[in-house]
C-alpha cells in the first residue's frame, strides 16, 4: 500500500496562506483542534524531548532543505515536514521502510478523495478538515503535526522551548 506524503497532501490541497496567518508563514496556519493537540504533545507532552532534539538539528539541515524547496518553488515551511517525518535525521526509517520522508505516491489518492467528497480534484486550506476522516489513518495528522511543529519552531519562547 502506498503511503501519502504531506508534500502530496499539501500540493493536492493547494494550501495557501489564510488571512489570519502571520506574514512569516507560507503555508496555511490552519486553526484546528488537531493542531492544538499536536502543539500540546510537542511542547509539553510525550513528544517534547524528541521535538527539542529535532529543533537542535534544524540549523544543520534547514539551509540545504530551504535551497531545495526554493529551487522547486515550494513553500519554505515544508522544512517542518522534514522535521516531523524524519527529525532532520537523514538515516531515519519509517514503518514502511521509507527513508527520510521519501514516501512515494499519494497525490492521486488525495485527488480521488477530494473528488468524491467535493466534486473537485483540488482543494483549499478549508477543504482539509472536512475530508480528514476520509484519509488513511497514518496520513490524517501529517498536516496538523507539521503546522504544530511550525508554530513551535517559529515561536520557541511562546511554547516554552527556548528563545525564538
Amino acid at each position: 500500500m502506498n503511503r501519502i506524503t504531506v508534500v502530496a497532501l499539501v500540493l493536492a490541497l493547494s494550501i495557501v496562506p489564510v488571512a489570519q496567518a502571520h506574514e512569516r508563514w507560507d503555508i496555511a496556519n490552519i486553526p484546528s483542534e488537531r493542531v492544538g493537540y499536536w502543539v500540546k504533545r510537542f511542547s509539553h507532552g510525550d513528544k517534547r524531548e524528541k521535538i527539542a532534539l529535532f529543533l537542535s538539528r534544524k540549523p544543520r539541515y534547514a539551509p540545504m532543505i530551504s535551497r531545495e524547496l526554493r529551487a522547486r518553488h515550494m513553500p519554505q515551511d515544508l522544512i517542518y515536514l522534514a522535521m516531523v517525518e524524519s527529525g532532520f535525521n537523514p538515516r531515519a526509517d519509517s514503518k514502511a521502510r521509507a527513508r527520510a520522508a521519501a514516501y512515494n505516491g499519494g497525490q492521486n489518492r488525495i485527488a480521488r478523495i477530494l473528488k468524491k467528497a467535493t466534486g473537485k480534484e483540488h482543494g483549499t486550506d478549508e477543504t482539509y478538515y472536512p475530508i480528514w476522516h476520509r484519509l488513511p489513518g497514518e496520513t490524517r495528522d501529517y498536516v496538523p503535526a507539521m503546522i504544530a511543529a511550525a508554530r513551535i519552531g517559529k515561536d520557541l519562547a511562546k511554547y516554552g522551548c527556548g528563545r525564538s
